[in-house]
């Protein structure tokens, strides 16, 4: 199992910045993949907009619930088998890389991307 390890607060900035085109349904993050134009969809010129479950409401209840019942079983998880711990908090590629070395079997060709 891999968990890949991210602080709450980390977590809040990621959801809170991620945006979707209302016409093509492109996904942005407008921490890591911006729009040329703010509130513009670069492929098809949509408006881009907060997906309704991503308001701070929501995610204090999604995140309750890890805590209360997805991180219970992770620790369970840890103590019978094996679980890789990621820290999640770079990039893309940094937490890929990570992944690569603590788990060699995943470097392999046919699971590059």
């Amino acid at each position: 199992m891999i968990n890949l390890d991210l602080p709450d607060d980390e977590v809040r900035r990621r959801v809170l910045s991620r945006r979707v085109c209302s016409q093509c349904g492109l996904d942005y993050n407008l921490i890591a993949h911006r729009p040329e134009v703010d509130d513009i969809c670069d492929v098809c010129h949509g408006s881009l907009l907060t997906r309704d479950d991503d308001n701070p409401e929501a995610l204090a209840a999604r995140l309750l619930d890890y805590h209360q019942q997805t991180k219970p079983l992770l620790e369970i998880f840890q103590r019978k088998e094996f679980v890789v711990t990621i820290d999640s908090t770079g990039t893309v590629d940094e937490v890929q890389a990570t992944i690569r070395l603590k788990l060699p079997q995943f470097s392999r060709p046919e699971f590059s991307s």
